[in-house]
């Protein structure tokens, strides 16, 4: 990784040597260590020099929509790391947490802004690659726009990467970018400003207070604002607000379920805990109880000398008579 970020566009080299899972400072979880060893990192190299030439020449316009440059460390260290999206190491603080930003943030030392956009990058790659063969389903336009809000710049990125990848895949993105930018109008979808913010949206849909019944509405607004560019302010508003308050008392109850829901688990989650303490606090009393009984059979038994029996015990003396 080191040498990665520091020649981000080299060839790569004829062999890399192999790491001895004994050897690397970081703690496992989950079988992360057989994980990176058994990676093919040649062709992992190979693949940031594939993408570096993809942003060069503007690919998917992914270096546009990053403001016209792109970070060297995070396009090198996307390219090495993908596929690691779903493996789990402890990071400094001895915590299960996603690999990637462990690798980056604690191993490499980067800053934890680069970490997560790493992670964002390479975990958009197989979403991508999901969405490419429906293309023409009713849903496509928002599951891509779903995916365009939340990944933001880092989606066409991701494109260019999974390309990087996968030469095959080529021809369908291209088909995809090109649904983007002129079928489906979402280029920079991610930078629209919302019809309405969170407190016009409790006015205008006449709550007391806000809520996680707010979240849900500002949720359905982007899906509404991902269908629907283009128009006027005011029209916007009158139509968006429409299709919020028919969508009104299923957004409650949904919450509501939810809430439901999540109190089950909590009680679960609190029950658990409680079972697991009384299990430790029984075994602690259990294994007290057993170092009690040995040291008690160990002082009541004599020791033999040179391996013979003991000795019988000595009778009582008389009593006096005084």
């Amino acid at each position: 990784l080191a040498v990665v970020l520091q020649y981000p566009g080299i060839s790569p080299p004829s062999n890399l040597p192999r790491i001895d899972p004994r050897e690397m400072d970081i703690v496992d979880e989950a079988g992360c260590r057989e994980a990176l060893c058994g990676a093919d990192w040649t062709a992992r190299v190979a693949v940031v020099a594939r993408l570096d030439a993809f942003l060069r020449e503007d690919l998917f316009e992914a270096r546009t929509a990053l403001g016209g440059g792109v970070d060297p460390e995070l396009h090198a260290l996307a390219g090495v790391l993908h596929g690691f999206e779903a493996q789990h190491g402890l990071n400094a603080r001895f915590r299960p947490e996603a690999l990637i930003p462990v690798l980056v943030r604690d191993a490499l030392k980067l800053k934890a802004t680069l970490a997560n956009a790493v992670k964002e990058v390479v975990e958009a790659v197989p979403k991508i690659r999901a969405v490419l063969g429906d293309l023409e389903g009713p849903g496509a336009r928002l599951q891509v726009g779903r995916l365009m809000c939340h990944y933001r710049a880092h989606f066409q990125l991701a494109m260019c990467l999974l390309v990087s990848i996968d030469a095959e895949l080529r021809a369908p993105l291209e088909a995809l970018h090109k649904r983007i930018t002129s079928d489906w109008e979402l280029a920079g979808v991610w930078n629209d400003p919302p019809v309405f913010n969170g407190k016009e949206l409790i006015k205008a849909l006449e709550f007391k207070r806000g809520g996680p019944h707010i979240g849900e509405f500002m949720s359905r607004q982007q899906d509404w604002m991902v269908l629907n560019r283009g128009g006027s302010n005011d029209d916007r508003k009158a139509e968006c607000l429409a299709h919020l308050t028919a969508q009104k008392e299923e957004v409650l109850a949904l919450v509501e379920e939810r809430a439901r829901e999540a109190e089950l688990a909590r009680i679960a989650e609190a029950q658990r805990k409680k079972e697991e303490k009384k299990r430790r606090r029984e075994e602690e009393q259990r294994l007290t109880q057993a170092e009690e009984d040995a040291a008690f059979d160990g002082l009541s038994a004599p020791a033999s000398v040179n391996g013979d029996p003991p000795p019988p015990p000595k009778p009582l003396a008389p009593a006096s008579k005084n």
